[in-house]
């Protein structure tokens, strides 16, 4: 049954990872989560996949521009985008294959994604992001 909020809703994510592959790998998840639960979970074949090339001043910059922009092509492909495949990433750069799979209906309309924090855990090899997800 979906979950209903209220239009203008702001969910809060933390996602912590010890690379920044995977920071951005779990912060894809979390929206996914959110966009159609189960679809993602399924083993089975991708029916799209696109290329994302992204510049930005810092990974905080870069992690928020990534989510956007696979955001925008959720609705513009009408697939959720599963797993994504990094050629590179740095702070300041990303190019990736994002590969999705076609929904008919998403259980969470996500509006706008925002990165709060991008940075290393004190005292850990840990990064760690706040991510706020409008629905």
């Amino acid at each position: 049954m979906p979950v209903i909020f209220k239009h203008g809703s702001k969910l809060n994510r933390w996602v912590q990872a010890y690379s920044l592959e995977e920071l951005f790998s779990k912060a894809l998840d979390s929206m996914n989560r959110l966009l159609h639960p189960d679809l993602c979970e399924q083993k089975r074949h991708s029916d799209c996949c696109l290329r994302v090339q992204l510049r930005a001043e810092n990974s905080q910059g870069l992690l928020e521009d990534f989510l956007s922009e696979v955001l925008a092509q959720t609705y513009i492909q009408r697939a959720v985008f599963c797993y994504v495949i990094f050629d590179e990433l740095d702070a300041e750069t990303l190019i990736a294959h994002i590969y999705g799979r076609w929904y008919q209906n998403l259980e969470t309309e996500v509006y706008s994604v925002k990165c709060k924090s991008t940075q290393r855990a004190a005292g850990t090899e840990q990064y760690q992001a706040g991510l706020v997800f409008e629905v």
